[in-house]
């Protein structure tokens, strides 16, 4: 058994570290959507509530419903928090990543 846990916990130490190195940008508003035929260069700006600057954030391949949740913030003006990594892009541009986005 306590094999069978150590196993569980390295393979999960990975999942750990990454999600623990996540930033969270707020509470904010999706401001701008841009869609581009490269899926992982398609871009979100948000506006933080807190400090009322923006950042820019790339979609990342397989991101739909990172992309739909998104577009729902925009149409409907409602908030949203990003989580994102700073140091993981999309492969496109320089802008972080979206890891999740809530919708409030």
């Amino acid at each position: 058994m306590k094999r069978i846990l150590s196993a569980a916990i390295l393979a999960l130490t990975p999942v750990l570290t990454a999600h623990a190195a996540t930033t969270d940008s707020g509470m904010g508003r999706s401001i701008a959507l841009v869609g581009h035929e490269v899926e992982a260069c398609a871009v979100v700006t948000f506006r933080s509530n807190a400090t009322n600057t923006t950042q820019s954030f790339r979609i990342p391949n397989g991101g739909e419903q990172i992309f739909a949740t998104a577009m729902s913030a925009l149409v409907s003006d409602r908030d949203v928090q990003v989580f994102y990594d700073p140091q993981l892009t999309s492969g496109c541009g320089s802008e972080p990543k979206i890891l999740f986005i809530k919708l409030f």
